[in-house]
């Protein structure tokens, strides 16, 4: 039979049949992603090209939402491989069709779980050893003490050297016994030192970007909700705000989210691209003399547990499964290496150090990318796109920090003496917790849009729309910004009245304030 005189269930299976092996794919080296949008390019127009040939097209009910799919795959550059993938979601998502063929229902179900969060489990086809080898176990390995290596470990080292999330120690250095822990201490002093300090370096991050995040989210929840093993998080459009000219960032809202775990994942998950932009400052600060080598590696994770889907207001989603995630593996002087995971929470994750090893075993699927980060350089921003919200949110977010940071070691060495470290004053619980507080005092009063933010910022971050309704944002370095757009914002107290209307409603508004000023 000619393959354009195929049944439309045959045609359906052939589409899948020439995408390939997703879990292949979903492993492949970084190197092979043009060979795999190639296949999935030819494979969509194929599919395509033999569509007005086969019969019962429309009554097939995957028939049309394949179609659609191939189209929007195809006019992508890149990532075809994940555009499919968000593409069939809601296949993957519902109930097992009985008129899947093999091969449709194999793939369907690989991806099915993929956005259930890679479970390694739940993988069809796993074996005992590949579950038992991602599974959380104790950093000593098989947990013997590391002086005499011959008895089970039941003291650790106390002098701030270990680290734990609630009842779970994620570093740490054990010993058999006192005599063992006194015997090693020559050894284990200079490492008990260098993760001393970088475990409090870590923590005194965690809190200067959370009191940023806290004080700049661009966020805006509408719902959130668990649905089939998801975590969806529907976000409101901000053209009502652009109309009223509201800031683009403001308060992290709580108000939406039933739990402290799902309220930590969208919190991290709105600044978790951001993090590598944001680092400089604090590296510069925290780590000058305690790492040896630092690199910002991006990896696809697993193991992740009601994993989050963000639906946009323009309906797009990003499944944050699918996404690169990026992690700091940094190696100390003392040739310890260790994950820094800033954004773990948007995983529902509370560690974030652990012992690399620990890292790739439990949560790496496969590493995506490796690039050297350096203590004072930073990402450098496209000047000219300032403007678009994502990238003035970076900007504004890292002009806090380098602000904030040295408005803050102004204070510190005066009140502790220019050569004093604060890694080393913050070995005392008391004065770590009254400089982490202080630390996220300036921050948030530098953050706040009510107190003006930051004197070169003052008329700035202010959303406002262009005549072909896009989201743009005032600031300094694009001069001169949009001005008689911005003069026609409308009263700030209409904002509620304009968040219940459609976006084609809220078009049809703006396009008749244009008009009504003579700017169309």
């Amino acid at each position: 039979m000619d393959i354009n005189e195929l049944s439309t269930e045959a045609l359906i299976g052939q589409l899948f049949l020439e995408v390939g092996n997703p879990e292949e794919d979903d492993k492949s080296d970084p190197t092979d992603l043009e060979e795999q949008d190639m296949r999935y390019r030819q494979a969509m127009e194929m599919f395509l090209s033999r569509v007005p040939a086969s019969s019962s097209v429309e009554a097939h009910p995957d028939m049309p939402l394949l179609t659609d799919v191939a189209k929007l795959v195809i006019k992508c550059q890149n990532g075809l491989r994940l555009a499919f993938f968000r593409g069939i979601s809601d296949m993957a998502l519902g109930p097992e069709q009985t008129h899947w063929g093999v091969i449709q229902r194999a793939y369907v179900a690989y991806l099915q779980w993929v956005l259930h969060g890679r479970i390694i489990s739940d993988l069809p086809g796993a074996t005992g050893a590949n579950v038992a080898a991602s599974q959380p176990q104790p950093s000593q390995g098989p947990g013997m003490c590391t002086h005499c290596r011959r008895r089970p470990v039941i003291l650790i080292c106390e002098r701030g050297c270990a680290l734990k999330f609630g009842s779970s120690t994620t570093i740490s250095t054990g010993y058999c016994c006192a005599d063992c822990r006194r015997l090693h201490r020559p050894v284990h002093d200079s490492i008990c030192s260098q993760r001393g300090n970088f475990i409090r370096s870590v923590y005194f991050m965690m809190k200067s970007i959370y009191a940023v995040g806290r004080k700049t989210a661009a966020l805006v929840p509408k719902t959130f909700e668990e649905k089939q093993g998801i975590t969806i998080l529907t976000e409101k459009h901000r053209y009502a705000d652009a109309l009223v000219g509201k800031h683009l960032l403001g308060d992290f809202n709580q108000d939406p989210f039933h739990s402290t775990r799902h309220t930590s994942m969208a919190f991290y998950d709105d600044y978790a691209p951001d993090v590598g932009y944001m680092l400089s400052p604090l590296k510069e600060w925290l780590w000058t003399d305690l790492c040896k080598n630092i690199e910002e590696v991006a990896v696809l994770v697993k193991n992740v547990h009601l994993p989050l889907l963000r639906i946009h207001a323009d309906d797009t989603k990003t499944f944050t499964i699918l996404e690169p995630h990026t992690v700091l593996r940094v190696t100390l002087e003392c040739n310890e290496v260790f994950a820094v995971d800033l954004a773990a929470g948007r995983f529902g994750w509370r560690e974030f150090l652990m012992p690399w090893r620990d890292f790739e075993r439990q949560r790496i699927w496969k590493i995506v990318s490796v690039s050297p980060s350096s203590l004072s350089a930073s990402r450098s921003l496209p000047t000219e796109s300032l403007h678009l919200p994502e990238i003035w949110k970076i900007h504004y977010r890292r002009t806090i920090l380098k602000f904030g940071i040295e408005h803050y070691r102004e204070v510190f060495h005066a009140e502790y003496g220019p050569e004093t470290n604060i890694l080393d004053v913050s070995r005392n619980l008391n004065e770590r917790e009254r400089l982490s507080g202080l630390l996220g005092d300036i921050l948030e009063l530098l953050c706040a849009p009510a107190l003006g933010g930051l004197p070169t910022e003052r008329p700035y971050g202010r959303l406002y729309l262009t005549p072909e309704f896009e989201l743009r944002v005032t600031c300094r370095q694009v001069v001169p910004f949009n001005v008689p757009l911005t003069s026609i914002w409308l009263s700030e107290d209409r904002s509620a009245e304009f968040e219940e209307l459609s976006i084609d409603a809220l078009k049809q508004t703006w396009a008749a304030l244009l008009w009504q000023h003579g700017l169309i």
